[in-house]
């Protein structure tokens, strides 16, 4: 099982927002921002730090083929929540 999955949902500012789902087996917040703000990839194709969301799983297929279409869902759903709460 995946214990990653990258997606992206619409962003108003930007365009697209990129989004990590992760499992608590992939290691801590810390350490896989530490990965992407470490590799080689240019800025723009890595999430901002407020865009890790720690899931209970990732979807799956019945093929074993990541659900992208669940994950994107379960990203907007998210995060329509965390924008939504007055700051």
């Amino acid at each position: 099982e995946p214990e990653v999955a990258i997606t992206a949902i619409p962003d108003e500012r930007k365009g697209e927002r990129l989004i990590v789902l992760y499992l608590r087996a992939a290691g801590s917040l810390e350490v896989l921002r530490s990965i992407m703000d470490n590799c080689s990839l240019p800025n723009l194709w890595k999430p901002t730090k407020d865009s890790y969301l720690q899931v209970e799983n990732i979807p799956l297929l019945g093929s074993g083929k990541l659900d992208l279409r669940a994950i994107k869902a379960i990203a907007e759903e998210r995060l329509l929540l965390v924008d939504s709460v007055p700051q």
